[in-house]
């Protein structure tokens, strides 16, 4: 493959060479003012800067953001995790109605460009399906305890455009007095096929000793969409187990453990549209039994300024099997396996008039796929069964205070190999990169911080990608060829934002906290399927364009007593091919009022999100007009320990497809009620 010609220097085209513009603005943006220091996490909606839940500082140069509460739980509706990521600015997801999995993309770019765990433990599991080679994290959102999604350059979680991490419950959340034992049941019905769901935990906390188990059960049927018509292969049942526990050896070691069982069936159809305005055409539909089992042992050691350890042993497997439907992938069975252990110690220092905060550690970890291609138990086919990826990494970051001033400097070394046999042939690749960041925040005053951070990052090639095919070059009658020169895909961007904190705007009792951001990332060695040279066959490739992707993002949370506000609103350039990687504007808006003394809650959600064809999702993606979807929620405290709920979701009975979805319509005007009691 002809590579296209390097740039001349001296031309301001790359975003590193962009960022020395931000630079410069962040300099005439700065004046001396009061310092401001943070001592605790800043709390209101979806936004937290401070420290995460395991301890890791977040730089305010660190674009995150931290679902929770009435946004996980969709205000009493029974949400996807689809529509509550979805509600994130520069967050989305690759969508199959039926699918019962959550694929998370940033600035519109996932799968693998972005790093996706559960409690920390990586989610690698992926298959093809048809231009892309990305899977699913299977996640119950009925024991979710929160989201964190990070915009840009990770040097800790890893990925390429972002990373997520799916927190659980845990004892501490069940036991409300933070001693003793406790517990919750939340149980919600829906119509328009929404069905039953519900959980059960208890918590008991008493001395050193923390424990947790939950229970959950979800049976959703198809659902009608916003014209009354039923949209086939949407239906999902299943539930979930989990226990977790911890104990505090001595004041310094604390030990904990987790367990999760998760179990779904679900339907799915892969269609396909074969010309402009013609209607897709089924080309195989299944019904699936998925499983993923996750385990963790982990520690914290903590003995003062210098030490401060975490680590984390682990083990996670996701099994998918094709069981029922027709298509020639019956019986298919994919499996990937992943072990693994991560380590870092987070130190700070006093270097005369700066202190430093130094966050150090490294991950090493192994993916081992397994499976079958089919009911006669093929290992050649269009999603390779054998193969091992195996991953390691060290990271470093180091942020500088002093007064109003940070500066964070770090780095991201990666290792990997991937390797298989095909036949008596051993085939291995392999691959290291080194990827620094630098970011520079100045706290005005107490209300503004500006920021910029630049950085690079790179993201390995996936075991499905390099061995599409299994070594068959002649499935379903046309070529799937793997790529042993795959190369890492490389990026370079910047970020310029301002971080804003304000308590006491109108009221002595409310806060403000929001963001505001500009992005700008390029990619190269970007992969894709494509048609190979001469029509052989379809292959993962390298290809020569740069793909660019930019834009503004704004994350604001308002809070009261009487009233409370959350806006997210993104507006993004960014395409490859004929399609756009996120919508050009998206918005979420929710609005709610408190009265009774609170225990009376009502609002409304609005969404928007532009039109347009997304490109790298599915070919059945086409040109869709915009769509706004509006919810109204009510929420009442009846009882210290019991409260109730209800929600009406798409109002209007809206007739929409989700952006970078499949041909599936959304769900039409649907009712919940629910309710939640807390012992």
């Amino acid at each position: 493959m002809t590579r296209a010609p390097k740039k001349e220097l001296g031309a301001m085209t790359s975003p590193l060479d962009r960022a020395s513009a931000a630079l410069a603005g962040l300099v005439l943006f700065a004046a001396p003012a009061l310092a401001q220091e943070t001592e605790t996490p800043l709390h209101l909606g979806r936004i937290i800067i401070g420290y995460s839940a395991d301890g890791t500082p977040v730089y305010a140069g660190e674009n995150s953001s931290t679902l929770e509460g009435d946004a996980i739980t969709g205000h009493g509706g029974i949400v996807t995790l689809d529509e509550v990521v979805r509600q994130t600015p520069g967050a989305s997801t690759l969508m199959n109605a039926g699918q019962a999995g959550v694929a998370v993309a940033i600035r519109g770019l996932g799968g693998s460009r972005v790093s996706t765990t559960i409690e920390g433990v990586p989610q690698n599991f992926r298959f093809t399906a048809h231009n892309t080679a990305d899977g699913f994290a299977y996640v119950d959102p009925l024991l979710l305890s929160a989201i964190d999604i990070t915009r840009g350059a990770s040097l800790t979680g890893g990925g390429l455009t972002g990373s997520v991490n799916f927190r659980m419950i845990t004892a501490t959340d069940l036991v409300r007095d933070g001693e003793g034992t406790g517990g919750m049941v939340r149980l919600r019905y829906g119509d328009n096929g929404e069905g039953f769901a519900g959980m059960a935990a208890v918590g008991m906390v008493r001395g050193p000793l923390e424990l947790a188990f939950a229970a959950s059960s979800r049976d959703l049927d198809a659902y009608v969409n916003g014209a009354g018509d039923k949209v086939d292969d949407t239906a999902q049942k299943g539930g979930s187990l989990m226990l977790r526990g911890a104990y505090q050896v001595s004041e310094a070691l604390k030990v904990n453990f987790l367990a999760i069982s998760y179990d779904t069936d679900y339907a799915s159809a892969y269609r396909m549209s074969f010309a402009p305005g013609m209607p897709p055409v089924t080309l195989a539909a299944y019904n699936h039994e998925v499983s993923n089992d996750i385990y963790s042992l982990g520690f914290t050691y903590s003995t003062g300024d210098l030490i401060n350890l975490t680590g984390n042993l682990y083990s996670g497997t996701t099994t998918h099997r094709h069981v029922s439907g027709f298509g020639s992938a019956l019986g298919r069975v994919m499996e990937t396996e992943t072990l693994g252990l991560d380590v870092k110690n987070v130190s700070t220092a006093a270097l005369g008039d700066w202190t430093l905060t130094s966050t150090n550690g490294f991950e090493i970890s192994r993916d081992k796929l397994g499976g079958q291609q089919n009911a006669s138990g093929s290992l050649t086919g269009v999603n390779p069964v054998r193969g091992n990826t195996d991953r390691a990494a060290v990271f470093s970051e180091n942020t500088f205070t002093n007064g109003p001033f940070e500066v964070m400097l770090g780095f991201r070394y990666s290792d990997y190999d991937l390797d298989t046999t095909v036949g008596s042939e051993y085939f291995k690749i392999s691959h290291s990169s080194f990827d620094p960041k630098l970011s520079l925040a100045y706290s005005i005053n107490d209300t503004f911080q500006p920021y910029v951070s630049v950085y690079r990052s790179t993201r390995a090639p996936t075991a499905q990608e390099t061995f599409l095919g299994g070594g068959d070059p002649s499935i379903h009658g046309f070529g799937y060829i793997g790529n042993l020169a795959l190369e890492p895909e490389v990026s370079e961007g910047y970020e310029l934002g301002v971080n804003i904190t304000r308590d006491g705007i109108f009221r002595a009792d409310d806060a403000l906290k929001a963001r505001i951001n500009y992005f700008d990332l390029d990619v190269d060695n970007f992969i894709i399927a494509q048609t190979t040279a001469g029509g052989a066959g379809m292959q993962f490739v390298n290809i020569d364009e740069t793909v660019r992707t930019r834009g503004l993002e704004l994350e604001l949370g308002y809070e009261s007593d009487r009233f409370s506000a959350i806006l997210a609103w993104a507006h993004s350039k960014g395409s490859y091919g004929g399609g756009r990687l996120q919508p050009e504007n998206t918005i979420s808006a929710t609005l709610a009022g408190h009265f009774l003394d609170g225990a009376l809650t009502v609002g409304t959600t609005l969404v928007y999100n532009s039109n347009g064809p997304a490109a790298i999702a599915f070919e059945t993606d086409t040109n869709r007009g915009s769509y706004k979807t509006i919810d109204i929620f009510a929420s009442y405290d009846v009882a210290e320990n019991f409260s109730v709920n209800a929600k009406v979701s798409n109002l209007t009975d809206e007739l929409y497809t989700p952006w970078a979805a499949t041909d599936s319509s959304g769900p039409g005007r649907s009712a919940y009620i629910g309710g939640e009691i807390r012992f």
